[in-house]
């Protein structure tokens, strides 16, 4: 099983040679999908209004059918007067009217569900690419780190030098004479 995410980007300092070959494949390796969810999540949002229109579209022709239809035989529909209210009001409180404004809206909604999977999609994809510039980053200061001498032993110039050794020289030597006192004591 191939490696988390997690795992890929974290930086192992002590192969910096081979972390910084394998940078440019693995910000590569997430922001193609990256750009494909980016150019797919377009697509949907363009369903999305496609389908608004379309629905639209149709509702308005079902209610200019049933309009002429209210108007030609307004006593089949119970309509007592003509306006444009009391035809609107007919028209919402069919039942054929209502089933087909909630088939569409179902549809509807399916598509901006769609949608939205896409967008979470395209930013999830997002941060990853994000993280791969911040290892980028990481990696250049590591590097840096490293020239400069921040992972190498102290250095001690050999005047300071002798001066350690020779008062580590004396605490071993009254150390060891504190022993033989505590020796003879016994």
């Amino acid at each position: 099983m191939g490696l988390s995410f997690e795992e890929k980007i974290d930086i192992n300092i002590y192969m910096l040679h081979e972390e910084l070959k394998q940078q440019p494949n693995l910000y590569y390796e997430y922001a193609k999908p990256y750009a494909k969810s980016v150019a797919n999540s377009k697509r949907k949002d363009e369903q999305v209004k496609l389908l608004k229109t379309e629905i639209k579209a149709e509702l308005d022709f079902v209610k200019a059918t049933m309009d002429q239809e209210i108007r030609s035989n307004p006593e089949k529909f119970g309509a007592k007067k003509h306006t444009e209210t009391a035809i609107s009001s007919i028209i919402a409180a069919s039942e054929d009217f209502k089933k087909l404004n909630e088939k569409l809206g179902t549809k509807l909604q399916k598509k901006i569900k769609e949608h939205i999977d896409s967008i979470e999609e395209m930013e999830v994809l997002f941060a990853a690419v994000n993280a791969c510039i911040h290892r980028k980053s990481s990696l250049e200061n590591e590097v840096k780190l490293l020239i400069g001498g921040f992972y190498s032993e102290p250095k001690i110039e050999k005047e300071n030098k002798n001066k350690i050794k020779t008062k580590a020289d004396k605490k071993r030597k009254s150390g060891v004479t504190g022993l033989k006192k505590i020796i003879k004591v016994r």
